[in-house]
């Protein structure tokens, strides 16, 4: 009887561990935009989730450069952050694009950028496989993608579960107790 109670508690430590495991940031992009027109596909997690775009406008004489989700589960933010991070639980990310740098044509002076020269971080929720991730792209002060990194969300355990854990585990505890209790009293009898 007290194997199956250890049994339990183990199993449940295992299961803990495992998604604490499952909840690693992965880099795993860079990609440098060489100003020629075209988009390059990225590929996450073996799934073509989003492209970045190199666009030019001749009409209102512009160019940008884009993220922008392909895949029918992937959404990016459409607003860069000044700090890494992944996104929080409660964001809510449902755009489709996101331009990380515009110019403008302004005579013969050449290119003006019209968006930030800085370090900026999109944040960025996709599925793959079944599996619902998280993310941030960074994209430097050059405008160039660096990076993408990316966590499961079924790997970050919520309040509840982490409730349920601690209730299995007092329930365990309580169950041993109560045997124990049983046998000493059936011991004086």
């Amino acid at each position: 009887m007290r194997a199956k109670y250890v049994l339990a508690m183990l199993t449940a430590s295992s299961a803990a561990a495992s998604q604490a495991n499952a909840a690693t940031i992965v880099e795993n992009y860079g990609f440098p935009v060489d100003h020629a027109v075209g988009s390059r596909e990225i590929d996450i997690a073996g799934v073509h989730q989003f492209d970045y775009t190199y666009s030019q406008n001749s009409k209102f004489k512009t160019e940008s450069q884009t993220i922008d989700s392909v895949a029918p589960h992937a959404f990016i933010s459409g607003q860069g952050y000044s700090t890494a991070g992944l996104p929080d639980a409660s964001e809510i990310i449902n755009g489709k694009t996101a331009t990380v740098a515009s110019y403008k044509e302004m005579g013969p002076g050449g290119l003006k950028q019209l968006t930030p020269a800085e370090d900026s971080y999109y944040h960025l929720q996709f599925t793959a496989n079944g599996e619902t991730y998280r993310g941030t792209a960074y994209v430097d002060a050059q405008s160039t993608l660096q990076s993408i990194s990316y966590a499961s969300v079924a790997g970050v355990p919520e309040p509840a579960v982490w409730a349920e854990l601690l209730l299995g585990f007092g329930a365990a505890g309580t169950a041993m107790r109560a045997s124990r209790r049983r046998r000493q009293v059936a011991a004086i009898a």
